[in-house]
């Protein structure tokens, strides 16, 4: 069985040294959440810094918001992310759960199914 870990998010010049322990004591993966409301690290970004201080340790997000990025930028950080770990990233990419007035960026609510699935075909 392969078991991941969920790294903290309260402290993000921690994480290469969690990483580095998490993949020492045979953890398969190691993930980020991605929220925009509350204090923590880009999940692209330090997981591209987590791929520099790893080996083998699959890297991933346990949720990535793809509505809150472009979709090409969105493709180009994963793929880049996938390269620099030697392809052991994985991304989850999600839409919003709910239907309630959107307040991130860009101001238009990316709530169907429509909008998140092509962005996925798009990275592809």
């Amino acid at each position: 069985m392969d078991l991941g870990l969920g790294l903290p998010i309260g402290n993000p010049g921690c994480l290469p040294d969690w990483a580095r322990r998490a993949e020492a004591a045979g953890f398969a993966s190691l993930a980020l959440l991605d929220r925009l409301a509350y204090d923590n690290p880009e999940p692209l970004v330090a997981l591209a810094v987590l791929a520099g201080v790893t080996t083998r340790v699959r890297l991933q997000t346990e949720v990535l918001l793809g509505p809150l990025r472009g979709t090409a930028l969105l493709a180009k950080q994963v793929a880049t992310l996938d390269r620099m770990s030697g392809g052991w990233s994985v991304s989850s990419p999600s839409r919003p759960a709910h239907r309630r007035p959107w307040n991130g960026p860009g101001g238009r609510s990316p709530t169907t199914t429509r909008s998140s699935g092509g962005r996925v075909g798009a990275r592809r």
